[in-house]
């Protein structure tokens, strides 16, 4: 029939091609007078379909070879080709995690604050299962996870329904155990609290407006339909005697309109949003070692939310008027 089934755009021809699954999980094909190396013609841990696996699967950029390795759910159970649910790294100028249903956002983790991204935290628990690692340099950025005990493998997985879980398999089973859903509380839906609101997950209603900020809509609001969100009470004017209200262990709005400026302190990056009446927010680009770096967020804040637990002190600096720095 002299039909092509399946082909790879590598460069390099191997003389005497071989096919592997190796025992990570990985289905490679290399030359096979270099079988003791991994250096691999092709290799399916570039393209996690709807799974990623152990053993040095990545998601994210290699930058050398222009490759963007992201998860993607089958179209249903039973055909694995391309469905509507992707997670993968957004790398426009930090590099944050994003989960979407076609090219609508459902889920942002935030950008990566050198310490961790702050809104994929899921419980301390996670890490007696698992060893996670960020690689951030001017080749690559990428997350990659090792089991923490040999007796245990794991693997993320995305599935049909847009529903992003672990499992793990323990050593002598033979079914997947179900250990969490990502996502899995009422603060998880991108925007659905609208511009300038924060979900608060201890709090009833769960959804509010940023203090100094006020419902477009109130009839809307009353009736638990907040995506119209928040407003200013009261407008910046550049005034002196206009501060920054704090707040502490949230996750950092969308990466929508913001300037970042690594190499500025944090005293800087203040001085910077304070004089300018568009910016509404700053923070550190890097929380280590007392922060540094600086992101301003302009325009609106998107999808916020507040963590129970302290996750490494992200805090953000919400630029108000005189008048309600008083409250």
């Amino acid at each position: 029939m002299n039909n092509t089934i399946w082909s790879s755009n590598s460069s390099r021809v191997p003389e005497n091609p071989l096919a592997q699954l190796l025992e990570t999980g990985n289905f490679v094909v290399r030359d096979s007078a270099m079988t003791g190396s991994e250096s691999y013609v092709w290799q399916s841990f570039d393209f996690p379909s709807d799974t990623i696996l152990l053993a040095g699967m990545k998601l994210g950029w290699n930058f050398k070879r222009g490759l963007n390795q992201y998860m993607t759910s089958w179209k249903n159970a039973t055909d694995p080709s391309l469905g509507a649910y992707t997670y993968g790294m957004d790398n426009d100028v930090l590099p944050q995690f994003v989960f979407a249903e076609g090219s609508s956002k459902r889920f942002h983790t935030g950008p990566w604050n050198g310490l961790r991204f702050p809104g994929s935290y899921v419980s301390n628990n996670t890490n007696t299962v698992i060893k996670p690692t960020f690689v951030y340099n001017t080749n690559e950025i990428y997350y990659t996870f090792e089991a923490a005990e040999s007796s245990i493998t794991t693997r993320l997985q995305l599935s049909e329904l847009g529903v992003m879980q672990r499992l793990v398999l323990n050593k002598g089973s033979t079914e997947w155990a179900l250990m969490y859903i990502f996502l899995d509380d009422q603060c998880k839906n991108y925007g659905e609290y609208g511009a300038n609101g924060i979900c608060r997950i201890n709090k009833v209603p769960i959804c509010d407006c940023l203090q100094g900020f006020v419902p477009k809509s109130p009839k809307k609001w009353v009736v638990l339909n907040r995506t119209g969100g928040c407003k200013r009470e009261t407008t910046l004017d550049c005034q002196k005697g206009e501060g920054f209200l704090k707040l502490q262990n949230v996750k950092p709005p969308d990466l929508l309109d913001i300037l970042v400026n690594k190499s500025m302190s944090t005293e800087e990056c203040e001085a910077n949003c304070l004089k300018n009446c568009s910016c509404i927010a700053y923070s550190n680009s890097d929380i280590r070692s007392g922060g540094s770096g600086c992101v301003m967020w302009f325009g609106n804040l998107s999808d916020m939310r507040e963590f129970v637990e302290d996750l490494g002190k992200q805090d953000i600096f919400i630029q108000m008027p005189a008048s309600e720095l008083g409250k």
